[in-house]
């Protein structure tokens, strides 16, 4: 009888063990995804205390019944990790304020437990929750042209688009769980523009059971205009979905108000502006830049800024990335009159003097520089300010571009490791055109032909001022500029 008790305990002992084990390893893995916990460097105690810090119980740090049960809630796809003592958290990027921007969904994928109207109309009752308190506005698109934000539904592995570059898609690295109940959605923070939803949810409108899309669309989308997640257990901006609301009983609470209001401003206010201690060390750095040397495109698809004759900077959209810690840049590039991104060769082209170099590599902190040949001078005088790439010939594995030298514009051709000028030379306001007679640009500095087909952009940067033009033509020849530039990079940057 003893030995049955004792083989009985002991079995209940390791039956309760292996459980607080289980439980354990489910902590580490959530704590892991969602607060940056790393076992081999981290306290789980302290990863603990974050959470429960941020769910507004009691921060003892203990795995406890009521820890478990925010574990086991639906929630955003988003990270926790942010630790400052103030409730709604607002990101470092924002959008332009007092602008209607439009957003494109996706009907691929739609929920089958929703029409397609109610899908959209839940949509835009959840944005509209930020249009009534801040200067922002939001307004459906079934065409993608000029849509700033996209809305999708997906599974587990699914695609992001760059709203920047005409929805071009790519595989997002955050894959969705596909379960349903536990990640519901993710956003992406300023400039970004992707709300992605996971289809595994039984997404409804107007009932209790199910997950409710207008709610979980209103807190991605306070992701998408800058919020972090909040401590504040009552705001939207909380991690963890809060449950249906009706739509006639729900206001957005004050916490969110808040946030929204420190990015945008009060509906109908004029906003303050970002001080500069809001702004990010790189972006800091890069506002106070006396000038720009170089604006060039590269293989990653990422835009670079020479600054002040030898820092390197990567763009993020709009912002500058502050993961990419700026490098002094290759000696050649170093005073180089001017450069573009070769497509075909998938290298820099970089003129400097009367030498004009290759920079070539996947990486651009470690590019390999060689000379290049000049089969032909042509009218080039080995001085330019400026150079950007016309049309590629895919056919004869040739990039052509413009280089300016001297307010004239001389055309060019790239072949291997050879490079070839034409003999003749145009005006530049041949080329670049100013609309309503608008004065031209003096010098120009840099410049940098962006977008793809249908949505090219020719970047001229003039001092601290830049241009925008767009094609004129079918071949790429003509750019027409609005009597609406110059207009400051600094404003650009949300220095």
């Amino acid at each position: 009888m003893k030995l049955a008790i004792v083989l009985l305990s002991t079995l209940f002992f390791l039956s309760v063990h292996s459980f607080k084990s289980s439980e354990e390893k489910d902590a580490e893995k959530y704590l892991t995804e969602f607060y940056d916990y790393d076992k081999s460097t981290g306290s789980l105690k302290d990863s603990l205390k974050d959470l429960q810090k941020m769910a507004g119980i009691e921060a003892d740090g203990k795995l406890s019944d009521e820890v478990i049960s925010h574990m086991n809630k639906g929630r955003c796809g988003g990270k926790d990790k942010d630790k400052k003592s103030k409730r709604y958290v607002a990101a470092n990027a924002r959008w332009d304020r007092g602008v209607t921007y439009k957003y494109y969904l996706h009907l691929d994928w739609m929920p089958r437990t929703m029409s397609e109207a109610e899908v959209r109309r839940a949509i835009q009752v959840a944005l509209d929750y930020w249009v009534r308190v801040s200067n922002l506005g939001f307004a459906a698109s079934r065409d993608k042209a000029g849509c700033m934000f996209s809305v999708s539904f997906s599974g587990r592995d699914h695609l992001q688009y760059d709203v920047n570059k005409n929805f071009q898609p790519s595989k997002d690295p955050y894959p969705l769980d596909n379960v349903p109940s536990g990640v519901l959605a993710h956003a992406f923070f300023p400039r970004n523009g992707n709300l992605h939803y996971d289809n595994a949810e039984t997404w409804t409108e107007g009932k209790d059971s199910g997950i409710n899309l207008r709610i979980v669309t209103a807190h991605e989308m306070g992701h998408a205009i800058g919020l972090h997640h909040s401590n504040d257990p009552s705001a939207l901006m909380a991690p963890w979905y809060g449950g249906y609301i009706s739509e006639a009983d729900y206001r957005l609470p004050n916490d969110d108000t808040l946030g929204a209001q420190s990015l945008y401003g009060a509906r109908g206010k004029r906003a303050l502006p970002l001080k500069k201690r809001d702004l990010g060390k790189l972006q800091s750095r890069l506002c106070n830049a006396k000038n720009y040397d170089g604006v060039f495109a590269f293989s990653d698809d990422k835009t670079y800024v020479i600054a002040d004759g030898s820092n390197l900077f990567r763009l993020d959209g709009t912002n500058v990335d502050e993961t990419f810690e700026p490098v002094e840049i290759n000696e050649a590039l170093k005073n180089a009159d001017s450069m573009f991104y070769d497509k075909v060769n998938k290298r820099l082209v970089v003129f400097k003097g009367d030498k004009v170099y290759s920079a070539s590599g996947s990486d651009v902190k470690t590019l390999k520089v060689e000379e290049m040949k000049i089969g032909g001078h042509g009218a080039y005088l080995g001085k330019s300010s400026a150079a950007f790439a016309r049309q590629v010939s895919a056919e004869e594995g040739m990039q052509y571009f413009w280089l300016i030298q001297d307010n004239e514009v001389i055309s060019g051709e790239v072949l291997k490791n050879k490079i070839v000028f034409s003999r003749r030379t145009r005006p530049l306001s041949e080329v670049i055109t100013m609309s309503n007679g608008a004065k031209f640009p003096p010098s120009i500095d840099a410049a940098l032909l962006s977008g793809e087909k249908d949505n090219l952009q020719l970047y001229l940067f003039v001092g601290n001022s830049y241009y925008v033009g767009k094609p004129t033509g079918r071949k790429q020849f003509q750019y027409s500029i609005s009597a609406d530039y110059p207009k400051s990079y600094k404003q650009v940057l949300k220095c």
